[in-house]
């Protein structure tokens, strides 16, 4: 079976003639009506500049070497972009190029010396897409959810989470179906261990002061509804102040009831399905005159005065 025009060129990339390659590609473009992008154009370029400063002596051998494995890296992906049914029908036309890349040989070059230097082209190839990925920023994905492992609908777009990465503190969204992205973060935290904190009224974290680990993997942070929209407390007096009325009926919303104590104070926590941001309050007591009141959870103990 006859290759075609990707396996040719990856063979001739194989070889180490970069230039032939670079020829290639402009070939198989011009070929099948496709005009040579930037990249192609700003490759060759590069490549011929490279050639240019060896044979001037502008760049060292260290330098030579690292450049090239750059723009093999570069012209690799550019050969992968090409389609995998295009024929290699023409390509024979395309010449052999320099594939001494300006470092002059001596008549007693040998084979061994040419591998040696492919070698060493492809060690620094392969540092080189080390470092890449050790100094690639990282992502992190978090899901919030119940216990359940399902997203909480009320907290979209209201809710947020809190991560501090050193002096970078992050405090995205909670978005569709629970996911928050952050992104750009350094590649030094890769596998350290962080703390997820959720900000969002009524919820807490399921694991208060559970560590996650950035190994690449998606975050579930669970949470709960905590007892703060929940709690109503507060204290009942008479007009003066002077007087704690014991046993006034305190009703939250026309469905709960309670009594005051001895003190005149009241305490109850509603479960999460009648939990919200403001009750209507209403007290009454023989002797004296109803009163409604709008209670916040949040704001604390509510100190409610009845008039005669």
């Amino acid at each position: 079976m006859s290759m075609n025009a990707k396996q040719t060129l990856l063979n001739w990339l194989a070889s180490g003639d970069i230039d032939r390659v670079l020829r290639g590609i402009d070939f198989v473009n011009d070929r099948e009506g496709i005009k040579s992008d930037d990249v192609l154009v700003t490759q060759t370029s590069r490549f011929h500049m490279l050639q240019s400063s060896k044979a001037k002596g502008i760049v060292s051998d260290a330098e030579f070497l690292v450049e090239l494995a750059r723009i093999r890296e570069a012209v690799l992906i550019l050969v992968n972009g090409l389609g995998d049914h295009w024929d290699a029908v023409g390509l024979e036309s395309v010449q052999p190029g320099n594939k001494s890349f300006g470092i002059p040989s001596t008549p007693g070059a040998s084979t061994w010396r040419r591998g040696l230097m492919y070698a060493v082209l492809a060690l620094l190839l392969v540092a080189l897409m080390y470092i890449w990925l050790r100094n690639d920023s990282l992502q992190l994905t978090v899901y919030v959810q119940d216990s359940m492992g399902k997203p909480i609908p009320e907290l979209q777009n209201t809710g947020h989470v809190i991560v501090r990465f050193d002096n970078d503190l992050r405090d995205p969204v909670i978005g569709e179906n629970g996911r928050t992205n952050l992104g750009e973060i350094p590649a030094k935290f890769r596998g350290e261990e962080i703390d997820i904190v959720l900000l969002a009224v009524g919820y807490e974290v399921l694991h208060p002061g559970q560590k996650y680990t950035m190994n690449g993997k998606a975050v579930y942070l669970q949470v709960q509804r905590d007892q703060s929209l929940g709690l109503i407390q507060g204290i009942v007096k008479d007009r003066s102040g002077d007087q704690f009325l014991k046993g006034a009926l305190v009703m939250i919303d026309q469905d709960t009831t309670t009594l005051t104590d001895h003190l005149g104070r009241f305490r109850l926590v509603l479960p999460p399905d009648k939990q919200r941001e403001t009750y209507a309050l209403t007290i009454r007591k023989e002797g004296f005159k109803v009163k409604s009141e709008y209670y916040k959870p949040k704001s604390g103990a509510i100190e409610i005065r009845l008039e005669k």
